[in-house]
């Protein structure tokens, strides 16, 4: 599935949700989320930022790509078997 937008939910400095999705979608979805956990504390919505991955052409999370790193695997399953 291809992805436009990724956004982040955090409270007290950890992710507690994340929205994938257009970019409309993943808005109304992180907004959803935040009025929920806004009722526990503070939150912070974040835009993740994406890039292509070199392996399988899917927009993934900034710093996950795997390419020149042996420690880290592409988040797509079918690369990780």
């Amino acid at each position: 599935m291809t992805y436009e937008a990724c956004f982040r939910l955090v409270q007290d400095g950890r992710t507690v949700a994340q929205a994938w999705g257009s970019e409309e979608s993943a808005s109304r979805e992180i907004q959803h989320y935040a009025a929920i956990y806004a009722q526990d504390g503070p939150v912070r919505v974040e835009r993740v930022p994406l890039v292509k991955c070199s392996l399988c052409g899917e927009l993934i999370e900034e710093g996950l790509e795997p390419d020149g790193c042996e420690h880290r695997e592409c988040p797509m399953q079918e690369h990780n078997r």
